[in-house]
């Protein structure tokens, strides 16, 4: 009986816990014009996904993708 009500007290208190984990508003900040952020990314040889050709020029999906989110 006992451990049948300790076993009923933590899931009612862990039922508040998760409930007010959830309802805790979340803050996000605007960035205000001007402000950037850097990231640098690397790029490396991989057959079909970063390409570099003879000539320098760069290709390839992960090249894209780095072009993609860079605008």
């Amino acid at each position: 009986m006992r451990h049948l009500s300790i076993k009923r007290i933590s899931t009612f208190v862990m039922s508040i816990i998760i409930i007010l984990m959830c309802a805790t508003p979340v803050m996000a900040q605007n960035k205000t014009s001007g402000q950037t952020d850097k990231v640098k990314a690397g790029f490396f040889q991989f057959k079909g996904y970063h390409i570099t050709a003879d000539n320098g020029v760069r290709s390839g999906y992960g090249y894209d993708v780095l072009i993609n989110k860079a605008k």
